[in-house]
């Protein structure tokens, strides 16, 4: 249950999420919304240093988030699954098995729990994984600075390195 006392702080960072989120959008920030909200409510923590938001509040964002998930697998999608299986398995299995062995990596050589290892090496959204990664004993700010840098240069140097990768090979 929230107390009284945290209700102003509570306000303040959402009120620094949503100015962030609007803003970066405004900018046309790529993936502005979710890295903008990120940097308000993280000046707001700065600013006044307190507890995580109450359970509520993040079960709530993640009921709207697995809305827009959700919402982005379109019928024709959904009728063109079966043409994706053997591509998506193969994409999926190659994802998660460089994923375990950064995790190893980042154990044995970084002395990271598991936890915290596999939760910053899986490739998934940084919402996503920010959210969970608490639920499972992970260091969840560990797990947010490894992924926002990581969405941070994808945004960054995506387009340009895949322009010029995709430069390398003719087009038919």
């Amino acid at each position: 249950m929230t107390r009284r006392h945290d209700a102003p702080r509570i306000a303040l960072i959402l009120i620094g999420a949503f100015a962030g989120g609007l803003g970066a959008e405004a900018l046309s920030v790529p993936a502005g919304a979710v890295l903008g909200s990120l940097v308000g409510a993280l000046v707001v923590n700065l600013w006044r240093p307190g507890r995580r938001l109450p359970k509520p509040f993040r079960e709530i964002g993640k009921t709207l988030l697995g809305t827009v998930v959700g919402l982005s697998f379109a019928p024709e999608l959904m009728s063109s699954i079966l043409t994706l299986l053997l591509p998506l398995a193969v994409g999926v299995t190659l994802l998660i098995g460089i994923g375990l062995l950064v995790a190893l990596a980042l154990h044995r050589w970084f002395g990271w729990d598991m936890p915290t290892a596999l939760y910053s090496s899986t490739p998934g959204g940084l919402s996503e994984l920010a959210l969970t990664a608490h639920e499972v004993g992970a260091q969840g700010h560990i797990v947010v600075a490894v992924h926002t840098v990581r969405v941070v240069l994808i945004v960054l140097l995506g387009p340009p390195l895949l322009t010029f990768l995709l430069g390398l090979w003719p087009t038919q």
